[in-house]
């Protein structure tokens, strides 16, 4: 196991999807939070996380926010996970501080190796998380 801290931001219409994966990835990969976006302000600003997982189907919501995220967690991986990922989309959301794009997937393999993997290299593993 990795002993990663993973912030995994939903919309309610895909909570289910990380609720069924969320114990897998914290068997594989460390501790998982999971937050609706709706239902809890700013959640990644209470600790430090070596993973943000965003899957929230708003666009607009989702450029106001990776700016937001960046600047309070620089050292971060921000993962965008979408169902239908376009080179627009993938240019737009690296322009704005994600690490990488994710297309949404029930293979967990992939998914362990999207998260465990990343350009950036973060030192979080000793922060505690709520």
């Amino acid at each position: 196991m990795s002993n990663q801290n993973v912030l995994i931001i939903s919309d309610s219409w895909n909570q289910n999807y990380w609720n069924i994966l969320s114990h897998e990835i914290e068997d594989q990969i460390g501790v998982v939070r999971i937050a609706l976006d709706s239902e809890t302000p700013k959640p990644w600003s209470n600790s430090l996380w070596d993973t943000i997982v965003m899957d929230i189907s708003d666009l607009d919501q989702l450029h106001n926010l990776i700016p937001e995220i960046h600047h309070e967690q620089p050292d971060g991986k921000i993962i965008i996970v979408s169902s239908t990922p376009t080179w627009k989309l993938t240019r737009d959301v690296i322009r704005l501080g994600a690490t990488s794009l994710m297309r949404k997937t029930y293979h967990l393999d992939e998914v362990l190796l999207k998260l465990s993997s990343s350009p950036h290299s973060s030192d979080h593993s000793n922060h505690s998380v709520p």
